[in-house]
């Protein structure tokens, strides 16, 4: 989705993902591993209009370190969403 877009990959360190608003929004950004099961509820407020960025620092939503391997993310800003698989490797 061009209105969204993550740090190359495979990541070696913690992912980031840039995107650009429009208009004010509330934005959520959710970390899913291959089961479906979120791991991390990365973001959750309103942004201004303007270009973001938001980094995920490879920890579950108690702060547990996660393992290299496949994850997903749901990036959602008032009507849009933007999806994807992020490889994470070792650091």
């Amino acid at each position: 989705d061009p209105w969204a877009r993550w740090s190359a990959q495979p990541v070696v360190g913690p992912p980031g993902v840039v995107f650009e608003l429009t208009q004010p929004a509330r934005v959520t950004l959710d970390i899913f591993d291959p089961r479906g099961r979120r791991v991390r509820r990365v973001l959750e407020r309103d942004l201004a209009a303007g270009v973001c960025r938001e980094v995920w620092d490879r920890r579950d939503d108690a702060a547990r370190p996660v393992r290299p391997g496949v994850y997903f993310y749901r990036l959602r800003a008032g009507s849009r969403e933007a999806t994807g698989r992020l490889v994470l490797l070792g650091r």
